[in-house]
């Protein structure tokens, strides 16, 4: 058996292809209006923006755009095809067909991707095509040709068995999408409460200001989000495609590969298995409502506690009533209980325990007055006041920047050790800030208020030590008056 026999022959135990026949032609017009869609949004507008000469832009316009366009296709058009299982009139219908419910359920999935991959994917190489020669030479064909659009298929496969397995556990159309943007917006929705809620609490034993949160941050909630939100991890590995930045995804990308194909399996297996008389009933599993409750809450909490005085408590009070809301609505029906109280209780002290040991550890010891040494790039310090720069005699700045000054940035940290004995809450003094920046692009950035008689006399010689000539020789700028 030759194999293009073969692989007809497992395709036929798969799918139907009559009924697939069928949905091209009886849902042509989705697949004009899709198509159409596409083509106004990547190829025609990056047409327009190469030719008013964003040469540059506009192939970064459409590579990001391609993925937009794939990801929003992938969340819309399987609620579309499976929302006949919340009637159920349609899934009698639907059910009742000389079709077994594995190749129905197999057919409408391959309709799906063929749809959407052929609507972004055509666009995207028919932009490619026309402009190939004149694209930004930083671009290489791989990116063009495999790295871009491979990507974009990881998206458009990836969401499409996400949210087919949402659309298939749920019973009702308006449960889909509040759960399903729910689990969209909910990692977005933790990581902006936590990282108020952590910096509200490093505010409490920090001298100065500046982004002491944004180690603890980068090192910790980028990991959550690369394996929380897809959407997340697709843009993020485009952008450093397109930045010739390349970092490492691939753990992640691995996760979300293996994910999505056990939701297409418990979709699959659960398809097989579903009941008609489940359609139009409330949905009731625990991915749902009960995860979603738990993520705003713990979020909103997080958020409350951020503030301070009686508004703690009255956000507090709203955000109760709020969470039974929630609840009653999922649950079509008023009715407290003592297990829901407690829910709101360990949320609240989790919550509480989270900030507690964030004051205690000095941010889980990742909270530094001095940053790290390691691997800096180069070192400014600059005195402000009132956060502006001053000029004339006032002026002071030095910015270290070169190979083999480990010495001298280690002097700087010194310095900055020994100021600290002499900070100030006063916006009346003076304000030095110091600034170290990273190879890898990051930077941590320190401001003090500190008097001006003592942080000339203190500083002053550090700067004229490094206003000598030999020293600017070697890699050191300096303003100093």
């Amino acid at each position: 058996m030759k194999w293009k026999e073969r692989g007809i022959e497992v395709m036929n135990k798969i799918i139907d292809r009559n009924y697939l026949n069928y949905l091209f032609k009886s849902k042509k017009s989705i697949l004009i209006l899709l198509f159409m869609i596409s083509f106004v949004c990547i190829p025609f507008i990056g047409v327009l923006l190469h030719s008013s000469g964003s040469d540059d832009f506009s192939i970064m316009y459409v590579i990001v755009m391609s993925n937009i366009i794939g990801i929003l296709f992938s969340i819309g058009l399987p609620i579309y095809l499976f929302e006949m299982l919340y009637h159920k009139t349609s899934c009698d219908l639907y059910f009742s067909l000389p079709i077994k419910r594995e190749k129905l359920f197999c057919t409408i999935s391959l309709y799906n991707l063929i749809v959407v991959i052929s609507c972004v994917l055509v666009n995207y190489f028919l932009y490619i095509g026309l402009f190939s020669n004149s694209i930004h030479p930083g671009l290489s064909w791989v990116v063009r040709y495999v790295y871009s659009p491979s990507i974009i298929l990881f998206s458009i496969i990836c969401m499409q068995m996400l949210v087919t397995f949402i659309c298939i556990r749920s019973n009702n159309i308006l449960d889909t999408l509040f759960i399903l943007g729910g689990h969209l917006l909910a990692p977005f929705i933790i990581y902006a409460a936590v990282n108020t809620f952590l910096w509200t609490q490093i505010e409490r034993f920090v001298l100065g200001t500046g982004n002491y949160i944004s180690m603890l941050v980068d090192s910790l909630f980028v990991d959550f989000l690369e394996y929380t939100s897809l959407p997340f991890v697709s843009f993020s590995i485009i952008k450093d495609i397109l930045s010739n930045h390349y970092v490492y995804h691939g753990t992640s990308y691995i996760f979300w590969i293996i994910l999505s194909i056990g939701a297409w399996y418990l979709s699959y297996r659960y398809f097989t298995k579903r009941k008609a008389e489940a359609s139009g009933k409330r949905t009731d599993f625990v991915l749902g409502y009960p995860y979603i409750i738990v993520v705003v809450t713990l979020g909103l909490i997080f958020l409350a506690l951020s503030l301070s005085g009686t508004t703690v408590v009255v956000c507090l009070t709203v955000i109760f009533m709020l969470y039974l809301f929630m609840i009653f609505f999922s649950k079509r029906r008023i009715a407290l209980n003592f297990k829901m109280i407690g829910l709101f209780a360990v949320l609240l002290v989790i919550s509480y325990s989270i900030g507690y040991a964030c004051v205690q550890t000095r941010g889980f010891h990742m909270i530094k007055e001095v940053p790290d040494m390691q691997n800096l790039e180069s070192v400014r310090v600059q005195i402000n006041k009132y956060d502006e720069p001053l000029y004339g005699k006032d002026v002071y700045a030095i910015e270290i920047k070169g190979d083999d000054l480990d010495e001298l940035f280690k002097d700087t940290a010194n310095v900055h050790e020994k100021l600290l004995s002499y900070t100030s809450n006063s916006y009346e003094n003076l304000q030095i800030a110091f600034i170290y920046y990273y190879e890898n692009g990051t930077y941590s950035e320190r401001r003090y208020y500190v008097d001006e008689s003592l942080l000339k006399s203190f500083v002053g010689d550090y700067f004229k030590k490094y206003a000598d000539h030999k020293y600017q020789k070697k890699g050191v700028s300096v303003n100093y008056k």
